[in-house]
């Protein structure tokens, strides 16, 4: 079988040729190996099958991951240039939401912004204060990177960067040179246990299906001793309400062309001044953004299909039963977000 895995380089994938037998004892030997300057083997220490967990293989013609579970058998493709794990049970679960971030992708901070953005957001505070920590870590995880702000950042820090989103817009505007763009779910990431010394998921588990099964696969590909940076939307804030009621109107009128035109033309335009005042406070800048960046800030935060608010108590339960140690929280600057960080024990 003419196989091979795949190293991500310059923003290509470059495709080494392995003659391998198609037999599970070789297999485990090539895995067992500890040769870090083998890129197949670099490969094959990272990913798995996200459905069972198992050992992948590369196939070159045509260009697909090989599960080799048979009882699994899963086969994934490529989409564009990003390797896809998105399995057929996976994606009908969260169709609507992959759907909604392909149209509009969350923009926020890619203009006048972006240093603000890393500065005074929540992630950024995290980025800040564990700063010598994270530098000294090799790899890191950006699940549901967005547009990429926060995986730039990584990488320019030196660390080998993961990024995973469920938007294959969002991937494109993430990719760059040295950065591992991967199309998945967040319910079923496609790595090994403990993989990451950095894993950060902003502002992303609660437009899943399931948060809590979300949060436990961070946790699975997280090291032992590493460190999760958890955003998560807060139940006891005034954007529940505001998302239960007008968005729950807002959602309704979306559903047909006309509805979208007047949340475009009337509804987004007037709450400008307003998102633009809750920024500069957050922020503390006047530079203002696209009205791009406020149309799709607007769409995440009332348009968008699967949205879950939870209580401090109910995320530490989670942590308990996972075994992690929160050691920071803070409440986001308009109360909108829990913010954990935890370390694996």
């Amino acid at each position: 079988m003419n196989c091979c895995v795949l190293s991500h380089a310059g923003g290509l994938y470059l495709q080494i040729v392995c003659n391998i037998n198609y037999n599970m004892d070789m297999h485990q030997d090539v895995v067992d190996k500890q040769v870090d300057s083998d890129p197949c083997q670099s490969l094959l220490e990272i990913l798995v099958c996200p459905r069972c967990k198992s050992d992948l293989l590369y196939n070159v013609t045509p260009p697909r991951y090989l599960c080799l579970n048979s009882q699994c058998g899963a086969i994934y493709n490529f989409i564009d240039e990003f390797p896809s794990f998105v399995f057929t049970n996976s994606i009908e679960i969260q169709k609507d939401t992959q759907n909604h971030y392909q149209e509009t992708p969350f923009l926020w901070g890619q203009s006048g912004i972006k240093e603000k953005y890393l500065m005074h957001s929540g992630a950024g505070r995290f980025l800040k204060e564990y700063h010598d920590e994270i530098v000294v870590s090799k790899t890191s995880l950006d699940c549901g990177c967005g547009a990429g702000i926060i995986s730039r950042y990584l990488h320019e820090q030196g660390l080998k960067v993961f990024s995973v989103d469920l938007s294959l817009t969002s991937l494109r505007l993430t990719i760059s040179t040295g950065i591992n763009t991967i199309h998945a779910s967040n319910l079923s990431l496609p790595f090994r246990d403990g993989m990451f010394d950095i894993v950060i998921s902003s502002g992303v588990v609660h437009h899943t299906p399931d948060a809590q099964k979300s949060v436990s696969e961070l946790i699975r590909v997280l090291k032992s001793g590493g460190l999760l940076y958890l955003l998560i939307y807060r139940k006891e804030s005034f954007q529940y309400i505001e998302y239960s009621t007008i968005g729950k109107i807002l959602r309704t009128i979306s559903k047909n062309n006309l509805g979208n035109n007047v949340i475009d033309k009337v509804i987004v335009p007037l709450f400008v001044p307003f998102i633009y005042a809750g920024k500069m406070i957050k922020f503390r800048t006047f530079k203002s953004s696209t009205l791009g960046e406020y149309r799709n800030y607007f769409y995440d935060r009332y348009i968008t299909p699967q949205a879950t608010f939870h209580s401090k108590n109910e995320v530490l339960q989670w942590f308990e039963q996972y075994g992690v140690k929160p050691v920071k929280y803070f409440i986001g600057n308009l109360g909108y977000h829990h913010n954990f960080i935890v370390r694996k024990l």
